[in-house]
């Protein structure tokens, strides 16, 4: 029998010394793959392009006189004949291939699935015959009738009584399903609980109908404060899933005492979550006692759990003060009015008045009240050319 040459290293007793034993073999099916037009390679869905691939490797003197495929149906004990090909012939489609199939393609290991069909799921054996001999693998499609998107739920939170409803109705999924629900918690990452479907019916055209309906009321719950409502339908043998991540009773809120102004006020809306905390949303208004100044924000709003002001690029957090807690004190203004004027000299009385002197000449100043010891201060002023201005560099 002839076949191809392959190199097989075996160690001996000399070490450090191989030897090379020749292996004649024959024809070699290795394996079946699927490729899709979305590029899956477990599963194709009902209505996109498909191909299968079988993959095999013949010896030097080999050639290939068919490659027959043969399916059997899911759970059937009997195989058919679905696809041949053979040299210098136009590929033959037949059963569940027939009309379905790109015949003009010339690949002998190829089948080319126009639209893939939930009929043509099943088991599929690709048999290779050489004129030495033949060789074989097999292979489980599998299609999927994506019928259960997001719109088949329906979520109703009751606040009177923070009752949680979730419904869901799907007609026409195909295979059958496995189910992963349940409520979920999500800062331990695990299921609390499991819940299956209420119902799966199989239909005329073999697809199935499923309902689940699940009621949750937060007295039973009241000592998780983040918890979710997660259920997945699952096809055994892919990586397909649908499903939701539901939050259960709305979110947890925000903190029942908001930021405290100091000596002021606030007001806040009525709106509370299931867990008795303000809801998110809900707003608190500041205002402040007499002779006080509101600094910040005068509105905070409930949002992702925390107070946040709506807006605002300043201070996060609203607070009251003295209207002249921010100024500085007036001497320090005039110090600041006298650089900008070009002042050379500055004079502070003991009384009611003070005065400035710039250009020679003093100018009184007399409305600022201060009581501090008479005192003058005598600077210089330059700018960054060395020459006396304004907008000063230097120091006095």
């Amino acid at each position: 029998m002839q076949g191809y040459e392959q190199d097989v290293h075996i160690n001996t007793l000399e070490p450090m010394k191989q030897r090379t034993v020749i292996c004649v073999c024959g024809v070699v099916v290795s394996n079946i793959t699927l490729l899709t037009e979305s590029n899956r390679s477990d599963y194709a869905l009902q209505g996109e392009h498909a191909s299968l691939h079988c993959h095999y490797q013949t010896g030097p003197d080999e050639t290939v006189s068919s490659v027959r495929w043969e399916w059997k149906y899911r759970g059937s004990e009997e195989s058919v004949e679905v696809y041949v090909w053979r040299p210098n012939r136009r590929p033959v489609a037949k059963g569940i291939f027939f009309g379905r199939t790109d015949v003009s393609n010339a690949d002998p290991g190829v089948i080319v699935i126009r639209q893939a069909h939930m009929d043509m799921e099943g088991k599929y054996r690709c048999m290779v015959q050489t004129n030495e001999m033949a060789g074989y693998t097999d292979f489980k499609l599998i299609v999927i009738v994506d019928a259960c998107q997001e719109n088949v739920w329906t979520m109703q939170l009751d606040m009177d009584s923070c009752t949680d409803t979730i419904r869901m109705h799907c007609v026409g999924l195909f295979p059958k399903p496995s189910a992963s629900c349940g409520v979920f918690n999500e800062d331990k990452r695990t299921f609390l609980t499991n819940v299956p479907f209420d119902r799966i019916v199989t239909l005329r055209n073999s697809t199935y109908e499923i309902t689940l309906t699940s009621r949750y009321v937060i007295r039973d719950w009241t000592s998780y404060t983040n918890i979710s409502f997660k259920c997945f339908f699952v096809i055994d043998g892919t990586s397909w899933r649908r499903g939701i991540t539901y939050k259960l009773f709305g979110e947890y809120g925000c903190d029942p005492l908001p930021p405290q102004p100091g000596p002021g006020t606030y007001n806040m809306t009525e709106e509370k979550s299931c867990w008795n905390r303000p809801r998110e949303g809900a707003i608190v208004h500041y205002s402040c006692n007499n002779s006080k100044t509101l600094r910040g924000p005068d509105t905070l709003i409930c949002r992702n759990g925390s107070w946040q002001p709506p807006n605002w690029a300043g201070t996060a957090q609203p607070f009251c003060n003295t209207g002249q807690s921010l100024k500085l004190p007036s001497y320090m203004t005039w110090i600041t009015l006298a650089i900008i004027i070009g002042s050379t000299e500055i004079c502070f009385g003991n009384s009611l008045d003070s005065s400035l002197k710039f250009q020679g000449k003093r100018r009184s100043l007399a409305h600022n009240r201060m009581l501090l010891p008479s005192k003058c201060w005598s600077f210089q002023v330059r700018n960054s050319s060395g020459r006396k201005g304004f907008l000063p560099s230097g120091t006095f």
